[in-house]
């Protein structure tokens, strides 16, 4: 991914030879590098929150209806510095002024201003550590059943309508079951995107209120557009797969502007003309939710496209009858957690609302992969991230999994995808249409029905905690322009989102209640009589509907939900092939709030026959049937139907009325807000503030100085609105004032607590200078900062600011300790450690936190091990230094045990054994001289003669032992003597003679090391070296003390020759400087350079600071002096001319 994602992950490709790696190498080359990204960041992901949970605020929603509540929770982050809450409707495009502000500390926040049955939308804003971090929860209480969720555009790939004709059958009855009409067609797959979307135009614009999604299923023509690399791969830049290009039906896209002929993938290439669109960004907000199930072109898979959609088909069914039940929660797998960027907030931000944050599994992604975690397993929820990976088929580049996450080839080789709904992110595979692509490939595998591709920009999908589709979440992401914070979780400051697009069915419901099923419906006297078979959970009850059989549309014939499994009014004629559907009513409780959930309906047709019952307008057989349409002479309704009873009802069509506050509407007394309705030709206006008329308010606008509860009521033509209600909040300013505990004026590191006015239901912010102190939310606040300081108190949202109290710190004099020599020494070492100074200063030293008695000077000598302070004060004010510890180590005694006689003829010997402990080393001597290769053994053998001793160290510290001495009769002493100087220079040697005895064999060794054939009693060393002699006499052998020979090198010459300037050179290196020089000319010359005066051979003798010489010669041939004397005349006959 871009410079930052792809700067570890680019390195798996650049490395490797540009050839088709097999899919083994492939995996191993990933999984070299996954283990080296976690060694490298292992302590980093350790140490605390990733940066996506600190950008993501975790929150929840428990409700109560009596009374009504809603408290919303949240994860606690360190380091919290605010908390800010939005409330909107879940339809309103806008926040609007902040709701709430709680302490940094909170976890929660209670609204107890709600209304049971109403659909919220909150948004908790938390800056923690300078990141502030976004959280949204879709919540309400006992929320009303969703019955007609409008009309959903169904176009089929039409090469699949055939095969999978009753598996599309059964889709369409699901849809249905769950309250969409559908408006199906089918499409060419090599149709132009321009035909396809002017179908779907037309389609939405019979019904422009009503139609509300698309689902495109096959391989349905997909639109390209944009000129854009999401994934920051500059060789991926250019138009991405655009499915938003069909939910938007209003604005213009062109294809004249783009012009990039340079993407990798002749896909990604966008110039004029070519069918591919310039826009980045949609024209305009969608009007139609997308979602896509296309299983084209993966070969990876043993199914071919046919059979891979009718399985997608089958478990999409299986999952809305509740065959199957996913386990209620999430997982957030990482892998992209060293990235700076908060690519996976995504998935924190909508997961928790939907399965509660205590319900997310977040594994650590170095080690085993994602895929491990799925396949078998159970997740409701799921987002992973990774590193991009790419591989051929054929010559075809295709995008195909993410770096430990999996692979498409392992989707399709047994690993089951278990995430039914699933958010996934990584370079490339976001561009979806091509060879077994990896966004797609979770819905061909286990129980995934969704993917997408989130991070850049991110998605929003916690209004499913609330029974919303997942096409609803998907179009307010799509058109998220400004709504849903951030916009991208990425590194971009803005991001197209045309290449956005859902993988899956966008009817989709988190969650499903299992139906009823058996549902008959029988002619009994002329009237049609309803039965089921009970949902298998414990349900509300059921509501039974009407279906019109010209549209589709459901007409609801129960009032309230029906206890039993059986209805017969007795006022619903039998009209035989009518159909009926009836539905299980739960009310669900969530991680988000409580709502009146519905099963799909089982659908069942009138069968059989019998006389026909007069219709609602006394007609036998007739068609005013209950669910039919008729008239019912109130212009203020809409949609009029005959119900059960046979009663023509319409559906209040209320003039529509909203009230938008200019401002805040919770303000302390004296303060105001005007409260603006619905506008509009011809509207009249009544105000109401808790359900009264105020008197005289009838404009469109009102001013509220009282609190209470503002509704207005608009009248447009006889037909009347209500709004929604407004709180409006009045409170008294509190009065504040601070009091001092203490002294006002101190020390540094001294305090004063200043306590706030108390009472109930009071709130504080603390202020130094006018600047609010983090943290500092308490009745009292302890001062050790100079400044000026007030607080602000809050009682029922009305707030009031002390008068300031002034403190002034004095600052302590600076000090420290600075020792004289090492920290660490042993018993009877010393260390003399010195404070700085300064006029005026005293002085109190400790040790260990404990004053040192008559310690009082700048200095102090430290005899014993402990950490060592001292404060220095000067006019009144003290401080501390910092500790310097003194180290003392005890020597302990050492002592030398023979293990036998010390006194013992030639050729014996006797084992000394040192005092030893734990941590000992030794290094043995003999007459007062190291004996080599005896250190850190405790043990010695000796052979030969002589008083030894040990030297034992333990924790640094050393004793030396006693002597022991060792006598051998009839020896001879062994020694070495030099015949002659045993420093010399180079081509010079000296001869190392043994003292010898009879029967005694001899072997030289050089710097501890053999020489060969050096085994009489005499060796000739012509190198630099320690020599010793080994003396064997009856296999007791004895080594004599080294010898040490220097061999100074002699003077490496360069000589040199300067015929012009008359001078032969010389120069020396390789010995020891200084060099003199003696040349042999007439006189002699004694530099490095000496002067000439004749052709010839000179000679110069070099010698080096060791006394070492060398000779060198040069030859030099000087030039042939000439001597030119005469006359020459020259004339010129014109100025400037040139003669010659």
């Amino acid at each position: 991914m871009r410079n930052t994602i792809h700067g570890i992950s680019s390195l798996l490709w650049t490395i490797v030879p540009e050839r088709k790696m097999t899919e083994s190498e492939r995996m191993g080359h990933l999984w070299w590098w996954s283990v080296i990204i976690a060694m490298l960041l292992l302590p980093a992901l350790a140490a605390a929150q990733t940066s996506s949970e600190r950008a993501a605020v975790q929150l929840w929603a428990s409700v109560q209806s009596s009374p009504a509540r809603i408290t919303l929770n949240w994860t606690a982050l360190s380091s919290t510095s605010s908390i800010t809450v939005f409330r909107k409707t879940v339809d309103a495009n806008a926040w609007g002024n902040a709701y709430a502000t709680v302490t940094a500390s909170a976890t929660q926040f209670q609204d107890n201003a709600v209304q049971v049955g109403t659909l919220y939308e909150y948004r908790v804003v938390r800056v923690a550590g300078g990141v502030t971090g976004n959280g949204y929860v879709a919540t309400g209480i006992e929320v009303p059943v969703v019955e007609s969720r409008g009309k959903m555009v169904l176009l089929v790939d039409n090469t699949m309508a055939t095969p999978l004709a009753n598996e599309l059958q059964q889709l369409q009855d699901d849809l249905l079951a769950d309250g969409w009409t559908v408006l199906r067609t089918d499409v060419s797959r090599t149709a132009s995107v321009q035909s396809v979307r002017n179908t779907i135009i037309s389609l939405y614009n019979s019904d422009p209120t009503n139609v509300k999604a698309l689902f495109l299923f096959g391989h349905v023509p997909v639109p390209y557009s944009g000129n854009q690399a999401p994934d920051g791969h500059g060789e991926h830049t250019g138009a991405w797969p655009c499915d938003g290009y069909y939910g938007e039906l209003t604005g213009t896209w062109t294809d004249n502007s783009i012009n990039n002929a340079n993407a990798q993938r002749v896909e990604n290439r966008n110039v004029p003309g070519d069918g591919k669109f310039d826009q980045s960004q949609f024209p305009s907000d969608l009007e139609l939710q997308v979602g896509r199930v296309d299983l084209s072109d993966m070969p990876a898979f043993g199914q071919n496209e046919t059979e891979l959609l009718r399985t997608y088909l089958n478990k999409l069914h299986a999952f809305k009858m509740k065959w199957f039940t996913p386990q209620e929660r999430g997982i957030v797998f990482d892998n992209l957690q060293w990235v700076s960027n908060p690519l996976a907030a995504s998935g924190w931000r909508s997961i928790a609302p939907l399965v509660g944050p205590t319900n997310i599994t977040a594994p650590y992604p170095y080690g085993d992969p994602f895929h491990t975690f799925v396949n078998g397993q159970s997740y409701l929820w799921t987002y992973s991230s990774g590193g991009g990976l790419q591989a051929y088929v054929g010559s075809t580049l295709t995008f195909n999994g993410a770096n430990n996450i999996a692979t498409t080839e392992q989707y399709a080789s047994g690993v089951q995808m278990n995430g039914v709904f699933n958010m996934s992110f990584g370079s490339y595979f976001g561009d979806w249409d091509n060879v077994n692509n990896f966004l797609r490939a979770p819905l061909a595998s286990g129980q995934a029905l969704t993917n997408c591709w989130a991070a850049i920009p991110a998605w929003y999908f916690h209004h499913m905690g609330m029974g919303l589709n997942i096409g609803y979440s998907t179009w307010r992401t799509m058109n998220n322009a400004s709504l849903y914070l951030p916009l991208t979780d990425g590194w971009q400051s803005s991001i197209g989102r045309a290449h956005l697009g859902l993988m899956g069915d966008p009817s989709l419901r988190l969650h499903m209640t299992a139906p009823p099923s058996n549902f008959t419906v029988t002619n009994v006297g002329g009237s049609a009589a309803f039965a089921w078979t009970a949902s298998t959970e414990s349900v509300q009850g059921y509501h039974l509907y009407a279906i019109d059989p010209a549209n589709g549309a459901l007409t609801r014939l129960t009032t309230s939900p029906l206890t039993g499994t059986t209805y017969q009014p007795g006022t619903i004629p039998f009209v035989a092939g009518r159909k009926y559907m009836v539905r299980a009513v739960r009310l669900r409780v969530s991680q988000s709030g409580s709502y009146f959930d519905q099963s799909l309906g089982a659908i069942g047709t009138a069968a059989g026959s019998g006389s026909s019952a007069l219709d609602c307008m006394g007609v036998a057989g007739g068609s005013a049937l209950p669910g039919t349409s008729c008239n019912d002479g109130d212009p203020c309704t809409i949609n009029d139907k005959w119900s059960a009873n046979c009663q023509c009802i319409g559906t209040a069509q209320a003039t529509s009325v909203a009230i938008t506050a200019a401002g805040t509407t919770s303000f302390c007394t004296g303060g105001s807000v005007v409260l603006n309705a619905t506008t509009g030709t011809g509207s009249t206006y009544v105000w109401y503030r808790n359900g009264t008329v105020i008197t005289g308010a009838t404009a469109a606008s009102y001013t509220a100085t009282t609190g209470g509860t503002y509704t207005v009521q608009r009248t447009v033509a006889g037909c009347a609105g209500l709004s929604g209600g407004v709180v409006v909040s009045v409170g008294t300013p509190p009065t504040v004032s601070l009091t001092a505990g203490g002294a006002t004026s101190f020390c540094s590191g001294g305090s004063v607590v200043l306590s706030a006015t108390s009472g109930t239901g009071s709130t504080y912010v603390w202020y130094r200078n006018g600047t609010v102190i983090s943290g500092a939310t308490a009745a009292a606040y302890t001062v050790s900062t100079a400044g000026s300081y007030t607080v602000q108190r809050t009682v029922s949202g009305c707030s009031a600011v002390s008068a300031a109290i002034s403190v002034t710190v004095t600052v302590g004099p600076s000090v420290s300790i600075t020792a004289t020599g090492s920290t660490s020494f042993c018993t009877g070492g010393s260390v003399v450690l010195s404070a700085t100074t300064g006029t005026g200063s005293s002085y109190v030293w400790f040790r260990n936190g404990t004053v040192i008695s008559g310690a009082t000077a700048s200095s102090y000598t430290a005899t014993t091990a402990g950490s060592y302070t001292v404060q220095r004060s000067v006019s009144g004010c003290s401080s501390t230094s910092s500790a310097v510890t003194v180290s003392v180590a005890d020597g302990a005694a050492t002592t030398i045990t023979p293990g036998g006689a010390t006194t013992f003829a030639q050729g014996g010997s006797v084992s000394l054994y040192a005092t030893w402990s734990n941590g000992s080393s030794f290094v043995w001597y003999r007459n007062g001289a190291a004996i080599t290769g005896s250190t850190f053994s405790n043990t010695i053998t000796v052979s030969e003669g002589g008083s030894y001793t040990v030297v034992r160290t333990v924790n640094g510290c050393s004793s030396t032992s006693p002597a022991v001495s060792v006598t051998v009769t009839g020896s001879t002493a062994l020694s070495v003597t030099a015949n002659g100087p045993t420093t010399f220079c180079t081509g010079s040697s000296v001869v190392l003679s043994s003292s010898t005895v009879s029967g005694a064999s001899y072997q030289w060794r050089r710097n501890n090391t053999n020489i060969s054939g050096a085994t009489s009693s005499n060796y000739t060393a012509t190198q630099s070296g320690s020599y010793t002699v080994v003396r064997t006499v009856g296999g007791s052998a004895t080594t004599s003390s080294a010898v040490a020979v220097t061999v100074n090198p002699l003077p490496v010459l360069t000589m040199s020759a300067s015929p012009t300037n008359a001078t032969v050179s010389v120069s020396a290196s390789g010995a020891t400087s200084p060099y003199t020089y003696l040349w042999n000319t007439t006189p002699a010359q004694t530099t490095a350079t000496a002067t000439v005066t004749a052709s010839g051979t000179y000679t110069v003798s070099v010698t080096a600071a060791t006394g070492c010489r060398s000779t060198g010669s040069v030859s030099i041939t000087l030039p042939t002096q000439v001597n030119c004397t005469g006359i020459r005349a020259e004339s010129q006959g014109t100025w400037g001319a040139t003669s010659n």
